[in-house]
């Protein structure tokens, strides 16, 4: 699926170009961006600090892509697993691999079973956009709005404790971004999305942020000024909203 038509190239000239220009880099690579990059290209532009890269690659092999990139040429190894850099910039890899329809197939535990069925649609459903990265313009699959709220619901529920004390203020943002920019493009591919995505993510949301004024005001002190700006009462609409509507979804019953 190409999702270019007449959207508009996303350009990135600040903070954020170096990961851009490390994307253009693996041009030649079968792969789709997630992470907080992937969600600055759906909400149209750079919005917050971001350090790190993450890339989902279609992988039916016993030779993970980290290696093959390595062994290419196209990245060099990087301490901590599934993890190269390319043109300076840390990448965190993904490897993924068709799913059986049967959910008695996939993991028992809800943090196994949601990374692998959301790694995956999100790498299924990804659409073509286009890039700008000091100036020099590329395409790149990107991971549709919908893929990135079941891969931010994972990352705010079974965050290590290293990320929840780094990038909790930031999983929540982007979450929040998404879901009030591109409500309907969120709420409504999860309602028809393979793996009973929509239940795990109500759930998983539901569990992790059952106290949404807590949230609100973790953002609030943020020292990012995009990320503090947001006013809780909006936070707790938005979130809120999504997660009722995701709970209320033909997929969240068995």
């Amino acid at each position: 699926m190409n999702g270019l038509g007449d959207a508009p190239d996303v350009v990135f000239d600040g903070p954020a170009s170096a990961m851009a220009a490390a994307v253009a880099t693996l041009a030649d690579w079968d792969f789709c961006m997630v992470g907080g990059l992937a969600v600055m290209v759906r909400v149209g532009g750079e919005h917050r600090a971001t350090t790190d890269l993450d890339v989902v690659f279609d992988n039916e092999t016993d030779t993970p892509t980290t290696a093959s990139l390595v062994r290419a040429g196209v990245a060099v190894d990087a301490a901590g697993v599934q993890r190269v850099t390319v043109g300076g910039v840390s990448l965190d890899v993904i490897d993924t691999f068709a799913l059986p329809d049967d959910l008695d197939a996939l993991p028992e535990s809800p943090k196994d079973r949601l990374f692998v069925t959301a790694h995956r649609w999100a790498y299924e459903t990804a659409t073509t956009c286009r890039l700008i990265s000091n100036q020099t313009r590329f395409e790149a699959r990107v991971a549709s709005a919908a893929a990135l709220v079941t891969t931010k619901a994972h990352a705010l529920r079974w965050a290590t404790a290293n990320r929840r004390a780094t990038k909790r203020s930031s999983d929540l943002y982007d979450l929040y971004r998404l879901a009030d920019v591109l409500p309907a493009s969120v709420v409504e591919p999860l309602r028809g999305a393979p793996w009973n995505l929509a239940r795990q993510v109500a759930d998983a949301l539901s569990e992790d942020l059952a106290d949404l004024g807590q949230a609100a005001a973790l953002l609030r002190s943020s020292p990012s000024p995009n990320i503090a700006a947001v006013e809780p009462n909006d936070f707790g609409d938005v979130v809120g909203d999504l997660i009722e509507a995701l709970v209320s979804s033909p997929n969240h019953g068995d």
